[in-house]
């Protein structure tokens, strides 16, 4: 089952998490975490993937995905 929260600063997107949860393994996954460049460095990050592990307490492993772009290549080479 697919998740999402989001949080809004009046009309403006703060953050968004998408996770999709396996209720039968209870190995889920951590699909998109998004904070808005103003937000960021205020550890509002982890508080959101705090409350994320807290709303599913049952979870036995946490999957992330990292996005390749080609962009991204050219900044890690």
């Amino acid at each position: 089952m697919i998740h999402q929260m989001n949080l809004w600063d009046d009309s403006f997107q703060a953050m968004k998490a998408v996770v999709l949860i396996n209720e039968e393994t209870q190995m889920n996954s951590l699909d998109l975490l998004y904070v808005s460049n103003q937000y960021q460095n205020l550890g509002i990050g982890y508080k959101l993937f705090k409350a994320i592990e807290d709303k599913f307490p049952s979870t036995k492993m946490w999957v992330t995905h990292t996005h390749i772009t080609i962009r991204e290549i050219s900044i890690f080479m």
